[in-house]
């Protein structure tokens, strides 16, 4: 966390100059017409931009927080889950009401109440 401020704040010193001179020169241009301009304004606002962005990417950069290595992402927790149920054959329709088989244990279908027919399993 300390490195991103360091880098946060050797970057801001030299913006903050700039802005300050900046600054003076546009109090110069309100007292003196001929040196008004809009070009004080524009560098003052692109520091002051400048300024807000790196700041903030330097709050989010110490809000972040480690990722415990021991733990999966939720991507590929869904990964794993899609590719397991890939790999499952679909269950057994009801032959009665055509619904599928909620429980490989019952013999009976839960929506109907059909005996389902037991298929010879090939060891």
């Amino acid at each position: 966390m300390r490195k991103p401020i360091l880098l946060a704040a050797i970057v801001t010193v030299p913006l903050l100059v700039i802005a300050v001179r900046e600054a003076v020169r546009l109090f110069a241009g309100l007292s003196d017409p001929k040196q008004a301009g809009a070009a004080p304004l524009l560098w003052i606002f692109g520091v002051f931009v400048t300024l807000v962005l790196l700041w903030v990417g330097v709050f989010l950069i110490g809000r972040a927080t480690v990722k415990d290595s021991s733990k999966l992402s939720f991507e590929a927790t869904a990964a794993i889950a899609i590719a397991q149920a890939k790999k499952r054959p679909p269950a057994a329709k009801c032959p009665s009401c055509g619904r599928p088989r909620v429980s490989e244990g019952a013999s009976k279908c839960l929506w109907c109440g059909g005996k389902f027919e037991e298929e010879a399993r090939i060891p």
